[in-house]
């Protein structure tokens, strides 16, 4: 599989992490806020709860209002809520979790047992999303794997991942956390694509021997 746009390589956080993942309409998330004043550490029972977003993108709270949330990581979204409620609680100290994520699919290619389109119900790292394809297959190079991220028709992203990295060392800063719509692609070995390119030559050589032996015994 040829990509018609540059490898763009980057460093991720670990596959715990919650900070790459981007929110959008239907999933469903957890807002905690608690405020320091003088009094000390106070929880604010009415911004505290679970929230939906909506299809347009929005999750609506008590003092603030609507607030556009897709397109943003947890991290975002925290960081904005500190800023907004900062105007009316002092101090404002927001936890954002993420209780459900909806309609959300990644593609997976290549050397895996049952390539597809897979629903996310949940934090998916590039392991994950291997393993819900039925595992790698003997054939697959996994120091190689591609994400292909964003707009295939406008200057996709294209991630490299080491999985071997993974396997052999532990090193989960090469398991990316995938997001809607991104496509993972396993490539092949070039031994396998050898092999394969050699028993496509091999019918056609035969081929041509036991033709070239024949008009020699015509001769």
């Amino acid at each position: 599989m040829k990509f018609k746009t540059s490898l763009i390589f980057i460093t991720v956080l670990a596959a715990t992490c919650l900070g790459e993942f981007l929110l959008g309409p239907a999933d469903r998330i957890s807002i905690n806020v608690l405020s320091t004043s003088e009094k000390g550490v106070e929880a604010e029972p009415n911004l505290n709860g679970s929230y939906a977003v909506d299809p347009d993108g929005n999750i609506s709270l008590h003092l603030i209002g609507s607030v556009h949330v897709t397109g943003m990581t947890p991290n975002m979204l925290r960081e904005t809520l500190q800023k907004r409620f900062s105007e009316y609680i002092v101090h404002p100290d927001v936890t954002i979790s993420v209780d459900q994520v909806i309609n959300s699919r990644i593609l997976v290619l290549g050397e895996v047992r049952f390539p597809g389109v897979y629903s996310l119900s949940r934090e998916t790292t590039a392991i994950d999303a291997v393993a819900l394809a039925g595992g790698h297959l003997i054939s697959a190079l996994l120091w190689d794997v591609k994400i292909v991220r964003g707009n295939l028709a406008q200057n996709p992203t294209v991630i490299n991942a080491n999985l071997e990295r993974v396997f052999k060392q532990g090193d989960l800063s090469q398991n990316i956390v995938l997001q809607p719509g991104d496509i993972l692609f396993v490539p092949k070995t070039f031994v396998w694509r050898f092999n394969e390119l050699l028993g496509q030559i091999n019918p056609a050589m035969n081929t041509l021997i036991t033709g070239t032996e024949a008009a020699q015994s015509i001769r």
